[in-house]
């Protein structure tokens, strides 16, 4: 071997070696391997060593599959007996929607042909299908699992058992970490030997813009040797428990994951109970509406600080480097930036942070938009608490910080429903934010990895705000609310959009308070309507702070008035009281000096002969002459 992996765009387009051999070890890794080494071997047909297949997402129509995601040389060895069954082993680096076709063809036949999809909604279910002619019917089987990653290689195996039963896992050993079942043996009892499953197809069935294309290696396709098939066959779909091979996951979402499995088996339950179709649960029913996106979502992965960098030991490290390198520390991370004091200077506009008592701008306009935090979770709590008596007595949870998010709320309405996520996740970018949870039209939650980087980005990007507030600001009024003591900030840059599309212009500017995020920053159920547009919308040009103004509230541009009739309102003005139009009592005027006919004139009698001169000073009118 080489040593240099070849990548490949399609399945159809690889190398596949036919002459292989596998022994199927009751507890070993099953590895294929160019020479047999005993009786008990299977032949098997491989993706040649050192070669990836990179699969775009399939396209939604006619299922997404074709010739592309299958070829003559992946499928069951020729010398194998197609009654016994089939086994797929298989490695995979995708973020969701692994899918495995079982066919009788090297195409996707409707009605025969089986389609596992690992990693499927999001990365929170393995399905089990086979798609029937009747439009919208299919038998399938869904089981909660999270077994998809974009970090790390994993193993899959599926197996198709000679009595009609498909299985699908993950690891190298068939048979072991079994996720989940499909009982199709009354088809299979059906099927006539040309339609017997052979060939093998790859695909992916990811969908929507999150969509990423996934990678492949070291597949392979064998028979079902005696001894899998008989431990396979004391399963039950029942026995089975949800798999999450994301060790690294965070609390909120594996709680999630769950309490989303809890509902799964519950539906089972029901369903046996009244011999009904069993229906996989929505997440919706169960978690609130923020939660059940979120789980759909699957986001990304984002930049895990790992330590907390305002610890006193790690900013002496810090002043440390700082000394040894002769590099300042004076530095400041302006949006996403990193200004140092040189650049400040040359370019005050970004450099200067934006004024604190700003942060009380369109107060009353943005009030009723801006969620505060629960009294008892304020900087400087009220001396009357009596939330966490409430809580107690209704039997609630009390509510509590959410470290690893930020909650961001704008003060510029109409500037900040230009702002999209990417815009968002730009602003926070050098700190890796992973996912945008929107709570409505002027506050979100921001997500990060750890509650290290949501400080970092928390620390930099934000100012404090005095308490209480200044009196520049609150004046004569009594409810001037005290946003420092409840824990806001002020950003130190506004949020900028960064590309045009329907939604604004790019260069438009949205200030914002952000504060640490709280337990009860969610959003319980699906918005069922869009709120009117705010003061000074528009999404045809550059907003910024102060478009909010009350006074342009639905005001529309004037119409442009007919040509004619512009001219005719001018040469009214322009008319004397007697009826002659000003401009008759003059000569012919040209707009720049030195160039009008009295000049000309002058300039023409000064070198003219003594002739023509009493000609230039008689008293003739000029535009006479001309005629």
């Amino acid at each position: 071997m080489s040593g240099r992996e070849v990548e490949r765009t399609a399945p159809s387009s690889c190398v596949y070696e036919t002459e292989c051999w596998i022994t199927p070890h009751g507890d070993q890794p099953w590895e294929p391997s160019a020479f047999r080494s005993g009786e008990s071997d299977l032949p098997c047909c491989r993706l040649e060593p050192e070669t990836t297949v990179k699969i775009a997402p399939m396209d939604r129509e006619y299922g997404g599959w074709n010739e592309e995601h299958f070829h003559s040389n992946l499928r069951l060895p020729m010398e194998c007996n197609v009654g016994k069954g089939v086994v797929v082993v298989l490695e995979a680096l995708a973020r969701e929607c692994v899918a495995v076709a079982l066919s009788p063809d090297a195409d996707f036949v409707l009605g025969k042909t089986y389609v596992t999809h690992y990693g499927a909604s999001g990365n929170v279910s393995t399905v089990i299908r086979r798609r029937l002619p009747a439009a919208g019917e299919a038998v399938d089987a869904s089981f909660v699992s999270r077994v998809c990653s974009e970090e790390s290689w994993v193993s899959y195996w599926l197996c198709l058992t000679s009595n009609g039963k498909i299985f699908a896992g993950v690891g190298k050993i068939p048979g072991e970490k079994c996720i989940g079942i499909m009982d199709d043996s009354l088809y299979h009892q059906l099927r006539s030997g040309q339609d017997a499953v052979r060939f093998v197809g790859l695909g992916n069935s990811a969908l929507g813009k999150q969509a990423r294309p996934l990678k492949v290696r070291n597949a392979f396709v064998t028979t079902v040797p005696e001894t899998l098939q008989n431990k396979l066959e004391n399963m039950s779909a029942d026995n089975l428990s949800m798999m999450n091979i994301e060790e690294d996951q965070d609390e909120e979402a594996k709680v999630m994951m769950e309490a989303y499995n809890q509902e799964c088996k519950k539906a089972v339950l029901r369903a046996k109970k009244f011999g009904i179709k069993y229906k996989e649960p929505n997440p919706q029913a169960f978690l609130n509406w923020s939660k059940a996106r979120r789980l759909r979502a699957n986001p990304q992965k984002g930049f895990a600080t790992g330590m907390d960098i305002s610890a006193p030991e790690e900013l002496e490290k810090q002043r440390a480097r700082a000394e040894r390198f002769g590099v300042s520390s004076d530095k400041r991370t302006i949006g996403n930036v990193e200004e140092d004091a040189e650049k400040e200077e040359e370019n005050p506009i970004e450099a200067e942070p934006i004024p604190v008592e700003q942060a009380w701008n369109n107060e009353k306009l943005t009030r009723p938009h801006r969620i505060d935090p629960p009294e008892a979770l304020w900087v400087n709590p009220p001396d009357t608490l009596t939330e966490e008596e409430n809580y107690a007595l209704e039997e609630t949870e009390i509510p509590s910080l959410v470290p690893e998010k930020i909650h961001l709320c704008s003060i510029d309405w109409a500037a900040f429903k230009q702002i999209r996520t990417d815009d968002i996740m730009t602003y926070f970018s050098i700190y890796g934010p992973m996912y945008i949870e929107w709570l409505g039209e002027l506050s979100c939650n921001v997500m990060f990895q750890d509650k290290f980087s949501a400080a970092r980005a928390f620390q930099n990007l934000s100012q404090q705000l005095p308490i209480p507030p200044p009196e520049s600001v609150t004046g004569t009024e009594d409810d001037t609310p005290d946003l420092g003591s409840m824990g806001w900030t002020l950003c130190c840059q506004p949020i900028r959009k960064t590309v045009n599309d329907r939604f604004g212009r790019r260069g438009t500017t949205a200030r914002i308070l952000l504060r640490i995020a709280a337990s009860t920053d969610v959003l319980m159920q699906k918005p069922v309507s869009r709120p009117a547009p705010p003061p000074g919308f528009s999404s045809k040009r550059i907003l910024g702070p102060g478009n909010e103004d009350a006074n342009n509230h639905g005001q529309r541009p004037k119409k442009r008035r007919r040509r004619g009739s512009r001219q005719e309102s001018r040469d009214q003005s322009n008319t004397n009281p007697d009826g002659d139009h000003p401009l008759l009592s003059k000569g012919l005027q040209a707009t720049r000096d030195g160039y009008s006919m009295e000049d000309m004139e002058a300039e023409r009698a000064s070198s003219a002969p003594a002739e023509d001169a009493e000609f230039a000073n008689a008293d003739t009118p000029v535009h006479d002459n001309l005629e």
